[in-house]
């Protein structure tokens, strides 16, 4: 019986050793083929990964790029802040240069300054034109000079009258209201000018009393100068020989602390000389 039975077995072990390596080798068939696809996934993911690596390097960049932008409008923005916060002061700079009106009173003196001090105003507003100018200076009119500068207006939109430059608005205001004789009254003021007080109030009075007068030659301004000063000053003037007025104020000027050192040394020889008299040299004999 033992002899029946072997061969069957063996050839069930057989049959289950096939079964087994054909088990197997699906088993490693469909492993492979699972790493295959696992491997093809990993690929995929790699590939997916890599392109959103990519656009998220792209999107940091261009953010990168935007934050500077916004950096430098912020910059800009910031530096026009702190320049509308300054423009207030200007106005004060300005103001300091403006003018003071001119109501056309007729006074020599007052128009002479008004039409120096708004030239000083059109250099430092740099205007060079001629239109802009007399602009200007019309703003500055109140009173009686405005009203001719309205009529003047007026007349030129009619045609009937022209002010072409600055120097032609100079002259018409001028006609207007400056007093006649104004020139020659000054003149003759600044002639039978006298010095009766100190060096100091006379250069002043002298040199504003100057201003009324626009036509003088040098040598009349240094002659009307001299004549008015005291014999003393005139004598040393002379004799320093100067040529023109102001060589003549500058040397007035400087005999002022000359004189004025020269009474404080006779002072103290006065006091010196009183001191020993009052020590007691004097005693009863």
């Amino acid at each position: 019986m033992w002899r029946q039975t072997c061969p069957s077995s063996i050839n069930d072990s057989r049959r289950t050793s096939l079964r087994r390596g054909g088990f197997e080798a699906v088993v490693d068939e469909l492993q492979g083929q699972f790493q295959g696809l696992l491997n093809s996934a990993l690929d995929g993911i790699k590939l997916h990964v890599q392109a959103k690596l990519d656009h998220f390097l792209a999107e940091l960049t261009s953010l990168r790029d935007e934050v500077k932008d916004v950096k430098g409008d912020w910059a800009l923005c910031k530096e026009a802040v702190l320049n509308k916060t300054r423009t207030p002061k200007e106005p004060k700079v300005l103001d300091s240069f403006k003018p003071k009106s001119y109501n056309g009173k007729m006074e020599a003196k007052k128009l002479d300054i008004f039409l120096w001090n708004i030239e000083r105003y059109f250099k430092y507003l740099k205007l060079e034109d001629d239109e802009p100018k007399i602009n200007t200076a019309t703003l500055f009119l109140t009173d009686n000079a405005i009203m001719w500068g309205r009529r003047r207006s007026m007349e030129i939109e009619q045609g009937t009258f022209t002010l072409e430059t600055w120097d032609d608005f100079k002259k018409d205001i001028m006609l207007h209201f400056y007093p006649e004789n104004a020139k020659y009254e000054a003149k003759e003021k600044l002639r039978w000018l006298k010095q009766t007080g100190s060096m100091k109030d006379y250069v002043a009075t002298f040199t504003n009393m100057l201003f009324e007068v626009s036509s003088m030659t040098d040598e009349d301004k240094l002659m009307y100068f001299m004549s008015g000063l005291q014999n003393w000053a005139k004598l040393e003037l002379q004799r320093r020989h100067v040529q023109n007025l102001s060589e003549a104020i500058a040397a007035a000027e400087s005999l002022v602390e000359f004189k004025r050192s020269d009474q404080g040394d006779s002072k103290f020889k006065g006091k010196k000389g009183g001191s020993g008299s009052d020590g007691g040299d004097n005693k009863p004999k």
